[in-house]
């Protein structure tokens, strides 16, 4: 890891500063992972993280999708120019960087221990920062191994819908963002911004879950249990984000999906999270 990452370990449960001789060490990756394993909620993540895991060496996916996906991507980051030092959370072996600008200062956090040895071939070759040294620390977003403070930017996207606490996740970004510091989320939303077909959205993704699970039962498991344990409506992440301290500054449609993935742009407010 670069220096710089050194200067601002924490543990992530007292958040205290400490070296890198404080954390276990896997594969030459801190491994500050904290899991909650006593709480409601904690079975569904683990299921859902494991599936995860399971599919991201996808073998049959070639070049032409992840340069498909690159270019979808990035009229998100010609928008929001992210800079400065900033805190994937989430983000795995680092494709956001692909947008980023050589000065900025970027770190991973995932708990996907291993992740970086088992990416498809295309996807590598694909994504021309993956050839680059990668800061990475295995971690949970509900508790990331920094002093408080730290970061002008953190990025959680495609995974806020996916951790054990979504709340707690954003108290811990409110925490280590700088004063002023900005937060981006892009996530899947139910339903349409404005709410509508809401009722409808919810009756065909309930029977989407139930045919799947008859299917996994005679022996067809194609399509997996849903893995999210978030299903927000566009209202509802507004409302999350807000309570958790933050300032929502602008939002946007990803055109790719026509209204279902938004991604919000917002500052760390005064307030602290949960003090209301």
């Amino acid at each position: 890891m670069e220096p710089w990452v050194h200067e601002i370990l924490a543990c992530p449960v007292t958040k205290n500063k400490e070296n890198k001789s404080y954390f276990s060490v896997l594969n030459g990756v801190i491994d500050a992972r904290v899991l909650m394993k006593n709480t409601i909620g904690y079975s569904t993540w683990k299921y859902g993280q494991n599936i995860y895991e399971d599919d991201v060496n996808n073998e049959d996916l070639k070049n032409e999708h992840y340069l498909t996906e690159i270019r979808n991507d990035r009229v998100i980051y010609e928008k929001f120019k992210l800079s400065g030092r900033i805190l994937d959370v989430g983000g795995g072996i680092g494709t956001l960087r692909e947008f980023l600008d050589e000065t900025d200062e970027y770190i991973s956090t995932d708990p996907f221990i291993n992740i970086k040895d088992i990416q498809p071939k295309a996807k590598l070759e694909s994504y021309k920062c993956l050839s680059k040294n990668l800061n990475l620390i295995y971690a949970n977003a509900e508790f990331q191994p920094f002093i408080s403070n730290s970061f002008d930017w953190l990025h959680l996207r495609s995974m806020l819908d996916h951790v054990h606490s979504p709340d707690l996740a954003l108290m811990e970004a409110w925490r280590l963002l700088k004063p002023g510091g900005h937060l981006l989320i892009g996530i899947s939303i139910e339903g349409s911004k404005e709410g509508n077909n809401k009722i409808i959205s919810e009756v065909i993704h309930e029977s989407k879950q139930i045919i799947k699970v008859l299917l996994n039962l005679v022996g067809i498991n194609k399509w997996k249990k849903d893995v999210h344990v978030f299903h927000p409506t566009f209202k509802g992440l507004m409302k999350i984000i807000k309570d958790n301290g933050f300032i929502v500054e602008e939002e946007y449609a990803q055109p790719c999906w026509g209204g279902r993935v938004w991604y919000i742009s917002a500052r760390k407010g005064s307030r602290i999270p949960g003090n209301f």
